[in-house]
């Protein structure tokens, strides 16, 4: 039994307008592309940015927020994105070894200074 003391929880957020330029957020989840009973090791997805078209390849902060992992064996677990284009990228959430993954989610964050070049385009331009 685990002593309630031993419990620790704690919640973070990320808060910005909704009408705000060149940010977008969503979440993912292995049960998004297979059932939960499934136990793939490797899981991905493309998705797009929802209608945000960023003016140039975005940053992307990702974090998980859930995980169901097999007792009796080694944890592991990796969530990571790549493709990462104007338009959207791709998300993997994987496992490895003998670790089975029944579900798994992140949160991400794609992002770009609002300050776009003079003249509006996302192009390097010379003098």
């Amino acid at each position: 039994m685990i002593a309630p003391s031993s419990i620790l929880g704690r919640a973070t957020w990320i808060a910005y307008p909704e009408d705000r330029p060149f940010v977008y957020s969503g979440t993912a989840n292995v049960k998004d592309v297979r059932a939960g009973s499934d136990t793939v090791a490797n899981n991905s997805q493309a998705i797009d940015f929802g209608g945000t078209q960023f003016w140039k390849t975005p940053s992307v902060f990702v974090a998980l927020n859930s995980l169901d992992l097999g007792c009796g064996r080694n944890l592991r677990l990796r969530a990571s994105v790549d493709n990462i284009s104007t338009s959207g990228l791709t998300w993997h959430i994987d496992t490895w070894d003998d670790s089975i993954l029944y579900s798994g989610g992140i949160s991400y964050l794609a992002f770009c200074d609002s300050a776009m070049p003079v003249g509006g385009g996302g192009g390097a331009g010379g003098a």
